[in-house]
């Protein structure tokens, strides 16, 4: 069954992407939420609570 077994590596295959590319982003996320919270510190805090959180 050369045909199922090729499925199953490509499923496989498209898992191990995705996750990659979701832990790349991740990281990413990561890095420029502390670059932006450094920078914009004083920013960040001079806001009001509400639009700290509106802006997450």
């Amino acid at each position: 069954m050369p045909f199922c077994q090729n499925i199953k590596k490509d499923i496989t295959t498209v898992i191990t992407i995705f996750l990659s590319h979701s832990a790349y982003r991740y990281v990413l996320a990561q890095k420029w939420q502390t670059q932006v919270l450094e920078r914009h510190r004083v920013y960040w805090f001079s806001l009001s609570p509400d639009t700290y959180h509106l802006l997450g």
